[in-house]
């Protein structure tokens, strides 16, 4: 299990571009644990450091940004830390409705279904120990723009908010992707495609909230077995269409683990310079079972209850395929 210590906070600063903050806070920590005053002076003069500043970062009067970050975490008893399958949840969320903001000041979560950031704020604040505000993103009558093309809204959006450039380091040391998401790369990280099965579980919980919430498990009388193949479909822009096949594919893999047919299929350009791709799982009456049964959701209620409704009728069915058997 990966386990996240105070030089991996550190790097975020270097790898967002902050140097300066990054070496404000690796100066003061080997200041601090210098062994003796002769020490100290030499590593002062050894990294240029202004004399005035390490005067008061050693009283005490100033502190680097980025150690009041580690700071928080370690008051707060995340520092080291190791992420749980809570973290998993709220992570495989993000991935999939939540943008994780610029220079990582903050990040949100949006959705139709207020109560669902509402039960996500409760799983942020029990791991992170932040509180996030819930406002309206989009009213009924709103012109929004997907794909090029404009729709009027007719249902309200909502987004909650979490300002804490803290939690954002470490979500960005767990894997997030900063800023807009179909700009960017994305992949399955290692601590979860390594984790344990409830790690793997509850990511793909999250992510399922999220990204299934268009495309729900239904019943069609024109199918034999009345049921559609649960669907993901993702998109990105178009020179990044392997990188999105590759995520995909590290989605089915994880699926996999749990004994759960699926495919990445259906390739689709649905504008210039843009392409999706679709995650199917396999409709059959078992493998639809084993999703429910293995999977399931957690925040999207109205989904869970679909479900319970779907895995009755797959009982009833495999019922009646077994009695014309015998």
């Amino acid at each position: 299990m990966v386990s996240i210590n105070t030089k991996d906070i550190l790097r975020v600063y270097k790898r967002e571009g902050n140097i300066k903050e990054y070496l404000n806070g690796i100066n003061y920590l080997s200041i601090l644990n210098s062994k003796n005053e002769e020490e100290k002076a030499c590593l002062i003069r050894k990294r240029k450091i202004r004399p005035n500043t390490a005067r008061r970062w050693i009283k005490g009067i100033r502190t680097p940004y980025s150690i009041k970050c580690l700071n928080y975490l370690k008051e707060k008893s995340m520092l080291p830390y190791k992420p749980t399958e809570r973290t998993a949840r709220i992570f495989g969320f993000l991935q999939g409705d939540g943008p994780l903001l610029k220079s990582f000041r903050g990040f949100s979560f949006i959705s139709k279904d207020k109560e669902i950031l509402l039960e996500i704020s409760k799983d942020v604040f029990k791991e992170f120990k932040i509180l996030g505000k819930i406002k309206q993103k989009r009213k009924v009558g709103d012109i929004e723009c997907i794909h090029g093309k404009k729709f009027f809204v007719k249902f309200p959006t909502y987004e909650i908010k979490f300002n804490s450039r803290t939690v954002s380091s470490l979500l960005l040391v767990l894997g997030a992707t900063p800023g807009n998401k179909m700009n960017k790369k994305i992949n399955v990280p290692q601590w979860i495609r390594r984790g344990n099965k409830k790690i793997k579980r509850e990511f793909l919980k999250g992510l399922f909230d999220a990204e299934f919430s268009n495309s729900q498990i239904s019943q069609f009388t024109s199918h034999k077995a009345n049921l559609s193949s649960p669907r993901m479909e993702m998109g990105k822009k178009l020179e990044l269409e392997e990188n999105l096949k590759e995520y995909l594919s590290e989605i089915s893999s994880l699926l996999k683990d749990f004994h759960i047919e699926s495919k990445v299929t259906y390739r689709r350009e649905y504008k210039k310079g843009r392409i999706a791709w679709t995650l199917l799982v396999s409709n059959k009456l078992l493998n639809i079972k084993k999703l429910i049964d293995s999977i399931g959701f957690h925040y999207n209620t109205k989904r869970e209850n679909e479900a319970i409704k779907i895995n009755s009728l797959i009982k009833r069915k495999l019922s009646q395929l077994n009695s014309r058997v015998s």
